[in-house]
C-alpha cells in the first residue's frame, strides 16, 4: 500500500508509520515521540502526515500550544495498536524459528575475551541459556556499528563510545575497579596502592585512534584525576592494545585499565590498585532498541547475575 499523491516520491506504507503515530498519540508531543523512538521530529511528522494522506483524514488536531487526537485519530489508536501487537507477535514467532537455528552474536574487543566474556558465556551456559553464542572480536566502535546494521545482536564495552547510532541503547550491568599498570622500574611499582596525586608526573599511555573510539572510556578513566586536579602532564596514545605494553616500557610510564583486563602478562609491568576511593568503570552491553528480542533481554539479565556472582 502506498501513500496518496501523484506518484512522485511516493512512500511505501510500513509498520513504522503506525508506531510513530502511536508514539505521538501516547505522548501528545512530536518532540517526545521522536525522543522515545530514537528518531527526529521531522521524520515523525513526515510519517504521520503520510498516514493521514493515506487515510484521507487528520489524526490530530494541532495548535501552536498543543496536540490532541482527532475523532478519527481516537478510533485509529485502538485498531493500529492491535495491528502493531499482531506484528510484534508475528516477529516473535518468526524469531523463535530463526533463533533456534542461529546463535546469539556478541561482539567484544579481544582484550576482554579471556578475562570477562568467555567466563560470562560459560556462566550463561550453566544457567540453561537456550541459544548458542557466537563471539566476534572487534573494536568498541566497530561492535556498535555491527549491532546497528543487524550483523551482531549485542556489543560489549566499557563506558560510552563517542559515536553512537541513535537506535543503539546501552545497558550498564556491572562496574569494574580501575587499576594502574606501571613500569616495573618505577618506585611506584613497589607501593601497595597509588593515588592520582603521586601519578601526576609519571607518563601516561592510553588507547586512542583517529576515529576516537576510546574517547569516552578515557574520559571515564581520567575522571578521578580531573576531580583531584592531577591530570598527568604527559599523555601518549597508542592505537592498539597489542602495542600498549611496549609503549609503557619505552616511556617508563603507566596506564589505566579495568581490573579484569589489568594484567598484560609482561614481566616488566606491575599492577597496582588505587587507594580508597577506588575508581570504577561501567561495563555495558549495547543493543538495538527498536529490535529487542527475548533472548537478548535474557542474556543481559544473565550478565547482571554474572556480575553479581563475581562480587560475592
Amino acid at each position: 500500500m502506498k501513500t496518496s499523491g501523484d506518484g512522485k516520491g511516493a512512500e511505501v506504507f510500513c509498520v513504522e508509520y503506525l508506531r510513530d503515530f502511536l508514539a505521538v498519540a501516547d505522548t501528545l508531543s512530536y518532540t517526545e515521540a521522536a525522543r522515545r523512538l530514537y528518531s527526529s521530529q521531522a521524520t515523525v511528522s513526515r510519517r504521520v502526515a503520510a498516514l493521514e494522506r493515506e487515510l484521507g483524514v487528520p489524526l490530530f488536531n494541532r495548535t501552536t500550544r498543543e496536540v490532541q487526537l482527532s475523532e478519527a485519530g481516537a478510533v485509529a489508536v485502538k485498531y493500529f495498536r492491535q495491528m502493531d501487537d499482531c506484528y510484534k507477535s508475528a516477529l516473535e514467532a518468526i524469531d523463535a524459528i530463526r533463533f533456534a537455528r542461529s546463535p546469539l552474536r556478541l561482539s567484544c574487543p579481544d582484550y576482554w575475551l579471556g578475562s570477562y566474556i568467555e567466563p560470562l558465556v560459560l556462566f550463561a551456559g550453566q544457567q540453561a541459556f537456550d541459544s548458542g553464542i557466537q563471539l566476534e572480536s572487534n573494536s568498541p566502535q566497530r561492535g556498535i556499528e555491527l549491532v546497528g546494521s543487524g550483523e551482531c545482536d549485542l556489543a560489549f564495552g566499557a563506558a560510552v563510545p563517542t559515536n553512537v547510532d541513535r537506535r543503539i541503547a546501552m545497558r550498564p550491568f556491572a562496574h569494574e575497579q580501575v587499576v594502574a599498570i606501571i613500569w616495573k622500574g618505577s618506585e611506584l611499582a613497589c607501593r601497595d596502592a597509588v593515588t592520582p596525586e603521586v601519578l601526576k608526573e609519571v607518563p601516561l599511555v592510553l588507547l586512542g585512534n583517529k576515529e576516537r573510539d576510546y574517547e569516552r572510556m578515557n574520559s571515564a578513566l581520567l575522571a578521578p584525576f580531573v576531580a583531584a586536579g592531577c591530570v598527568p602532564e604527559e599523555i601518549t596514545y597508542v592505537g592498539q592494545v597489542e602495542t600498549l605494553a611496549m609503549a609503557l616500557l619505552e616511556r617508563r610510564g603507566f596506564t589505566l585499565a579495568p581490573q579484569s583486563v589489568g594484567r598484560l602478562h609482561r614481566d616488566y609491568l606491575v599492577v597496582v590498585p588505587f587507594a580508597e576511593p577506588e575508581p570504577q568503570l561501567p561495563l555495558c552491553l549495547y543493543y538495538r532498541a527498536d529490535n529487542l528480542s527475548e533472548r537478548v533481554v535474557k542474556f543481559m539479565e544473565l550478565a547482571e547475575h554474572f556480575a553479581d556472582s563475581r562480587r560475592l
